[in-house]
């Protein structure tokens, strides 16, 4: 388990360096998967599992392969 300022961090840093139309263009090519796209971002899949959270809170219908705690950074 994480410490909510973790959370919120990672959360701020998946607003920041994950633009929404940017993750929404590349899920949306039937080339790309979950993985392949995080590393186009150039971030962690972990950061890409906290984007797919804010936009499913949003609306969207997305499902990540994972679910990444507030501390992958430290491993």
């Amino acid at each position: 388990m994480s410490s909510k300022p973790e959370r919120e961090a990672n959360v701020f840093a998946a607003e920041i360096l994950l633009p929404d139309d940017e993750v929404i263009r590349l899920i949306n090519d039937a080339e790309m998967n979950f993985f392949r796209a995080a590393r186009e971002l150039y971030v962690p899949p972990e950061l890409m599992d906290f984007k797919f959270q804010i936009l499913k809170n949003r609306g969207y219908r997305l499902e990540a392969p994972l679910n990444a705690t507030g501390d992958f950074l430290k491993k």
